[in-house]
């Protein structure tokens, strides 16, 4: 399931064999940052992550984390897939683009953060 859901975000990203190797890059990203093996990031896993990899500072308003968790958890389950994250990361560079194409301000209550997490994953 998780390989065919990734190979879908590819092929509508479109950028072939960047794409792949982006996609390779995160899911060993990911792996390190799935402290328990579980496959996915709990909501600590992933405000851990967050200020490992320097989106958010340890002293972070709480309403961010909230809000960055109730974007990246789009089935709700309480924890954050892989697949999650890429959809994450892929959809708000997508949608920024067409933002900033059709010249409509980004008024993104985390947008900055999410901007700092596609940096992190070379997005």
């Amino acid at each position: 399931k998780g390989a065919q859901e990734l190979h879908t975000v590819t092929a509508q990203e479109g950028s072939g064999v960047e794409m792949h190797l982006w996609i390779a890059r995160a899911n060993e990203a990911f792996k390190e940052l799935d402290s328990d093996g579980s496959g996915t990031l709990s909501h600590d896993e992933f405000k851990a992550a967050l200020i490992k990899l320097g989106v958010l500072p340890k002293n972070h308003k709480p309403a961010v984390l909230r809000r960055l968790i109730e974007v990246a958890d789009q089935n709700g389950d309480g924890e954050i897939s892989i697949e999650e994250l890429i959809g994450l990361l892929t959809k708000a560079r997508v949608r920024r683009q067409s933002l900033v194409n059709d010249r409509i301000p980004i008024k993104d209550d985390v947008s900055k953060e999410i901007d700092s997490l596609q940096m992190a994953f070379g997005k």
